[in-house]
């Protein structure tokens, strides 16, 4: 053996025995006398690498190559130790010179495949990863990791059939199965999709990724409460994932729980400070529990990263909604719009705009755009029937029209079912349970249904909210005749009774609405607060609150002379009949609103700084229903000036 040899083999034992600093002063010292010695410099080369000296390493290496060009395994060694150093980038430099050498290499174009992709250079590692399979087509990890490179490409199907390959090859593998997933949801084949990830799942239960976009398809389906499932598990498994404690909490916040949603999307920012998806989602989180400022700071900061958000620009467009401040809630809708042309939420939230201002011919096509906004419900098809446009023929077809919305939206626009029959239709409406004998008794339409009861001989339908798109409607121009809804005469005689030997003015209170309602926080109020403006009153108060918390109870059964009659209210045909016999009615926004409204009966209406568009800014009327006063909060959660002009106005009333 030649000394280099045994200087060789005795540096080759250290590097065996993690000697490396040792090793490396013998390599030096044979190139000190043997300076072109190829194999000594390849050798020193990979050991700078491992010893965190990747631009030395580089150095030798090409000096390496130069002595010894022909050595192949010896530049693929070096390679795969610059990719295990985390140098993706150079290790794929050389690679591609061990390619050169011996274009049959495997190993080489798998792993150049994959540092390609590490760099962020898919499309590379497409072609990459082909040559590979051209030497071995039947390799399913390295049709897993082709699979994946398409689909940081977006190319869905050709994943998808690339990755339905590998799992016919290798199918115990999960990660393949994911990816399949991943490749199956983009190609909007959401229920095989769910079948790979609960493959993966099943195959490896603590696959955190699959768990992860599991909930992400639940999430896209409108199905939250699986989605918060699958997310936790992943966040048991991983924790910490910034990615899935910002998922989890937009479905938290879509869910209403709000309170929940913002320490997870702190936590993914404590992670991720610039994570701007999270920033977005915590401004609409803080929104929701009405802080307004630091809402605004949140969602500009997220639009400071990243100025294209569509989310972020419409939440913040709603931060200046909950501001009242319509331009520039309108501004930030008008920017989100051109950023995404057709961008249904931008469009919707335009309308609203629109039609809190009156401008009704602007704001009823944007109002169109509802049914496919973020967490509204999909628009219903009714297959073989024709969609009902503006302008279309009415006389002589068979309209079917259908609620949509909530009850109190469904009495609104229900006063505009006459005019359809007017202009020569026959109407079919089809409404929610409790509101088919009320409007069955006022003869609006033809024939009256409940919920999915669709009749058989309809040719046309239209959503009961469109009817004032569809028809041009304007109320501050042609208002429908107030009342339009008729109390039936069964209820009447039923609940009159009730009221026989009340005293002095019988005003009846609703302080809830519904609890699912978006906006429910905002919009009702404690009724232990309601109760302060009734204090002295001296009339009959009568509660037409139907959901009650045992804490309400206990206060309602503290009040003298109470008659509490919204629990025994079957329907809306009852509640119209208590409501017929009382002489003013204050409630906060929902459906006994609309209803008392519609009935002519004198109400107050209790609303939020940022009402719900219908009632309009800076007015106490309202052009929907004349016998309504709008008293408004004039400042965002202030009731308490709102509760004691109800107790003055109550004492005026009195006297």
């Amino acid at each position: 053996m030649t000394p280099s040899g045994h200087e060789l083999n005795v540096a080759r034992v250290q590097i065996r025995n993690g000697r490396l600093r040792e090793a490396k002063q013998a390599l030096h010292a044979l190139l000190a006398r043997s300076p072109g010695d190829g194999e000594a410099l390849w050798m020193l080369a990979e050991l700078h690498v491992a010893l965190g000296e990747a631009e030395q390493g580089i150095a030798r290496a090409q000096e390496a190559q130069a002595a010894r060009p022909e050595s192949g395994d010896s530049m693929y060694r070096f390679a795969v130790g610059l990719h295990q150093q985390g140098r993706p980038a150079p290790a794929a430099d050389w690679y591609r010179l061990t390619l050169r050498a011996n274009p049959r290499h495997l190993e080489a174009w798998c792993n150049l495949g994959a540092a390609l992709q590490a760099c962020g250079r898919p499309a590379e590692a497409v072609e990459a990863y082909r040559r590979a399979l051209e030497l071995k087509p039947d390799f399913p990890e390295v049709l897993g990791n082709l699979g994946n490179a398409l689909l940081a490409l977006r190319d869905f199907g050709e994943a998808s059939r690339v990755l339905s390959r590998a799992v016919s090859l290798r199918s115990a593998l999960p990660n393949l199965w994911n990816s399949l997933g991943i490749s199956l949801k983009g190609l909007g084949r959401t229920d095989e999709a769910r079948g790979a990830y609960e493959k993966a799942i099943t195959l490896n239960p603590g696959y955190a990724d699959a768990h992860a976009n599991l909930g992400t398809l639940h999430k896209a389906a409108g199905r939250p409460d699986f989605a918060e499932t699958a997310y936790r598990r992943a966040l048991e498994l991983a924790p910490g994932r910034a990615d899935v404690l910002n998922n989890l909490g937009a479905v938290l916040s879509e869910l209403g729980r709000y309170d929940e949603a913002e320490p997870l999307l702190r936590q993914a920012l404590e992670q991720e400070p610039n994570f701007a998806d999270a920033l977005c989602n915590l401004g609409n989180a803080l929104l929701a529990s009405d802080d307004v400022e630091a809402a605004d700071r949140s969602l500009r900061r997220s639009l400071e990263l990243r100025p294209d958000n569509v989310e972020a620009l419409c939440n913040l467009g709603n931060v200046h909604l909950a501001r009242n401040r319509l331009d520039d809630a309108l501004a930030c809708y008008e920017h989100a719009g051109s950023v995404s042309p057709g961008h249904a939420e931008a469009l919707f939230n335009q309308s609203l705009v629109y039609l809190a201002r009156g401008d009704f011919a602007r704001g009823w096509p944007l109002y169109e755009h509802r049914l496919g906004a973020r967490g509204k419900r999909p628009a219903r098809t009714f297959p073989g029937l024709e969609r009902l446009l503006p302008g279309a023929p009415l006389a002589g077809r068979t309209i079917l029209v259908h609620a949509e919305q909530g009850l109190g939206d469904t009495l609104q626009f229900a006063r505009l079912l006459p005019a359809l029959r007017s202009a020569g239709a026959r109407v079919r409406v089809e409404v929610q349970a409790p509101l088919v004998g009320l409007i069955s008794a006022s003869r609006l339409a033809d024939s009256v249904h409940g919920p999915r009861d669709t009749p058989a001989d309809c040719n046309v339908y239209c959503p009961l909210p469109s009817l004032p798109w569809v028809l041009g409607f304007d109320p501050f121009l042609k208002s429908a005749p107030i009342p339009y809804l008729a109390i039936p005469a069964a209820a009447r005689t039923q609940w009159s009774p009730r009221f026989q030997g009340s005293q002095g003015p019988r005003v009846g209170i609703v302080w809830s609405g519904n609890p699912k309602h978006r906006n429910d926080r905002r919009r009702s109020i404690a009724l232990e607060r309601l109760l302060k403006a009734f204090r002295d009153f001296g009339g009959t108060l009568v509660s037409l609150q139907k959901e009650r918390s045992a804490a309400d109870l206990a206060m309602l059964g503290q009040m003298p002379g109470l008659l509490d009659l919204g629990a025994e209210s079957r329907d809306f045909s009852d509640t119209a009949a208590v409501v017929g016999e009382l002489d003013l009615v204050v409630t906060v926004d929902t459906s006994v609103a609309h209803l008392a409204g519609a009935l002519g009966k004198p109400t107050w209406v209790l609303l939020p700084f940022a009402p719900d568009w219908r009632w309009m800014l800076e007015r106490e009327d309202n052009p929907w229903y004349p016998s309504l006063r709008l008293l408004r909060q004039p400042a965002i959660g202030d009731w308490d000036s709102v509760v004691q002009r109800i107790g003055n106005e109550l004492r005026e009333i009195e006297r």
